[in-house]
This record gives structure tokens, sequence and C-alpha cells, in this order.
């Protein structure tokens, strides 16, 4: 673990035994789940390192409720959480919301896999300010719809309506299947913006995001960067 290529290319490795299950069973039960952890505590400045770490761990707790238990007596849940806020996308550069929006999105399928199958781990996840976290980080186009739905997942109380069911999660699209109008979208992106820069006027951070730096709702980011923390100094946070 003391070569950081190396320690990326085996979590790679990991992620890719973990979609099948007897693989996954081993690795979780075995010294598979406590290297990852290691990994990602070892190279948490690393953006690239973290999200592979956090999609490896999404794959290796998936309908595997044992390795799930495992991950959150070595002090995995509380560790993913700690690393993962250091990668918000409440950030004023538009490039570190896409690429940070990357993690968060991980984050929340690793949350949702964890207590599918494990809801007894919902209270320890919550005592985390994990709700909190979800509900700030969901600001972002990118992240809302996976954050809402871990929100669901932990039993949290969630606003939804259904409103809007086009194919393929198009928040755009009416009840009718149809796209919206133009002014429709319009009304739906400031309404979204008025939400959001609610959200993070309570969490105190009105000084850390400026609201229409992000995209905007039912656009899709292409954007390839690779997650970068908020602070770090000394350009740490970027993979060469």
């Amino acid at each position: 673990m003391d070569n950081k290529p190396v320690a990326e290319n085996a979590i790679q490795m990991v992620a890719a035994l973990a979609q099948s299950d007897e693989p996954k069973k081993e690795i979780g039960q075995g010294n598979g789940l406590p290297l990852l952890l290691t990994a990602l505590d070892k190279y948490r400045l690393s953006g690239k390192t973290v999200l592979r770490c956090i999609k490896g761990l999404a794959q290796l707790v998936l309908r595997t409720p044992e390795t799930a238990t495992r991950m959150h007596e070595l002090g995995g849940l509380v560790l993913v959480l700690d690393v993962a806020r250091s990668y918000t996308c409440i950030q004023q550069s538009a490039k570190k919301q896409a690429a940070n929006a990357k993690i968060q999105s991980a984050l929340c399928l690793m949350i949702r896999n964890t207590v599918s199958h494990c809801k007894d781990l919902i209270k320890p996840i919550l005592e985390e300010g994990t709700e909190e976290q979800l509900r700030i980080e969901s600001v972002h186009p990118d992240v809302n719809e996976t954050a809402f739905l871990t929100l669901k997942e932990l039993q949290c109380k969630v606003q939804l309506k259904e409103e809007w069911t086009g194919a393929h999660g198009d928040l755009f699209a009416q009840d009718t299947g149809e796209e919206a109008s133009s002014d429709m979208k319009e009304f739906l992106s400031e309404y979204r913006d008025q939400q959001a820069e609610g959200v993070i006027r309570e969490a105190g951070m009105e000084g850390d995001c400026d609201v229409s730096t992000m995209p905007k709702m039912g656009k899709t980011n292409m954007a390839e960067d690779k997650p970068q923390i908020s602070e770090c100094g000394d350009g740490c946070c970027h993979d060469h």
C-alpha cells in the first residue's frame, strides 16, 4: 500500500472481482476489505483513489450484509463519511463541483447498498451526521436524485412529488412522457436554485458556493475532471 499506482490498480481489481458473488464474499470476509479501507485512509488526498475505493466498497457490500456489518465493525462507515466530506460539491469552482459530485454519488450508492439488507446500520450511519451531509450535497444536480433516494433508504423524511416521470430519470419530462416546455424548465431551474440557496444558507456555507455556477437541472454534466478536495494545498488533490 506504499505505492499509490500499485494500490490504485489493486483497488480496481478488487472492484472488478467484487462483481461476482463468490470472490466478493472472500474479499469481504478476508484481508481485502481492511486493505481497501487502509488505502482509502492513506490516500485520502487523492480524489482518484478515493473514488475507486468508495466504488469498490459499494460493490463489496452489495447483497452481502455480512460484509456491510464487518465494514461497520472495522470503522469503515465512519472513515468513508469522513473522507467524503472533504470532497464537497459546495465549491465556487464549477470544475470542482462537477468532479466532487462523482464522489458524492458513489457515496450515496455505497450507503444504499450497505443498508438495503442491514437496516440496523441506519442508526449508526445517521449518527454521523449523514442526513445533513446528503441534504447539502443534494443541491448539485448530478447528486440530487441519488441523494434523495439514499435519504429515503435511510428512512429520512423526503418530500418528493412524482410529477415528472420521463425516461432515464429526466426530471423535466412531464407525466405525459413528453418533454416539458422551456418555460416550465426555466421555472423548475429557478425553484431548484432557490431551494439550493436555502440549504446552503442553513448550513452556514453561503461564502463557499454560488448556486449560479452549478449546471441546471435536466442537463447532463460530461466533465471528466478528477475529484478534488476543497482545501489541501500544494496541488495534492490533483492526480497526475
